[in-house]
C-alpha cells in the first residue's frame, strides 16, 4: 500500500514540475531547507565514498606501484586528499543544488528551470575542490553530454537535421587528437590515460 502511495506522490509531484506549477518545500522534504541539504551532503558523502575508494587506489596500486614502494606516506597521503576532494565535490554540489533549487522556488512561486538551472549553476563552486586535471576530465565528460542533449532539443524543434553515424564522426574526430598528443607531445596526456594507450599501441 505504501508503494502505490509513493508512486501516486511521484507522479503528481512529476505533473507539477512539468506543468511550472509551485511545491511547499514540505512536499520535498522535511525540517528547513538547510538542514534537509546537510542531511543529504551527509547521505551522498556516506554513499560515494565507497565508491571513490576502488576509483583512486586501483590505479594507485596497479600503474604507481614504484612511486607507493619509495614514498609511501606521502603517496598515501595525496590520494587520500584527492579522494576527500571529490567526496566534498559530489556531496557539497548535490547539497548545494537541493538548497538553491528550494530557494529559488520559493523566490520565483513556481517550479520551473529557473529553479534547476539556477541550482546547477551556483553549486558549481564546489568543483573548486578537485585537483585542475580532475576538473578538465569532468567539463570534458559532461561536454559531450551537454551537446548531444542540445542537438536532440533542436532536432525535435525541427531547427537542425539528423546525422547518421554522428557517434563514429565524433570517435574519430577525438581519437585523431588523441594520436595527435601521443606522437607529438605526450605530456599533455594523464598519465594513466597514457599507460593504458601505451600499452595498447606498443
Amino acid at each position: 500500500m505504501e508503494k502505490v502511495e509513493n508512486s501516486q506522490f511521484n507522479e503528481n509531484l512529476a505533473k507539477i514540475i512539468l506543468e511550472g506549477g509551485y511545491l511547499e518545500c514540505k512536499d520535498l522534504h522535511s525540517g528547513t531547507c538547510l538542514k534537509a541539504a546537510v542531511e543529504r551532503f551527509f547521505e551522498n558523502a556516506s554513499k560515494h565514498y565507497k565508491i571513490f575508494i576502488p576509483i583512486y587506489f586501483i590505479p594507485l596500486l596497479i600503474f604507481h606501484r614504484n612511486r607507493l614502494r619509495k614514498h609511501p606516506v606521502q603517496t598515501l597521503k595525496r590520494t587520500i586528499k584527492e579522494l576527500m576532494g571529490s567526496l566534498l565535490f559530489i556531496s557539497g554540489y548535490i547539497a548545494s543544488c537541493k538548497y538553491v533549487f528550494c530557494k529559488v522556488k520559493d523566490i520565483r512561486q513556481a517550479v520551473d528551470p529557473w529553479g534547476t538551472s539556477m541550482a546547477g549553476l551556483l553549486s558549481t563552486p564546489f568543483i573548486l575542490f578537485e585537483k585542475p586535471i580532475r576538473r578538465g576530465e569532468i567539463t570534458l565528460f559532461i561536454l559531450p553530454k551537454t551537446i548531444e542533449t542540445i542537438w536532440k532539443l533542436l532536432y525535435k524543434r525541427g531547427l537542425i537535421f539528423k546525422v547518421e553515424y554522428w557517434e563514429v564522426i565524433i570517435f574519430g574526430i577525438a581519437m585523431g587528437i588523441f594520436n595527435h598528443y601521443y606522437i607529438h607531445d605526450q605530456n599533455k596526456i594523464k598519465h594513466t590515460y597514457l599507460s593504458v594507450f601505451q600499452a595498447l599501441w606498443n
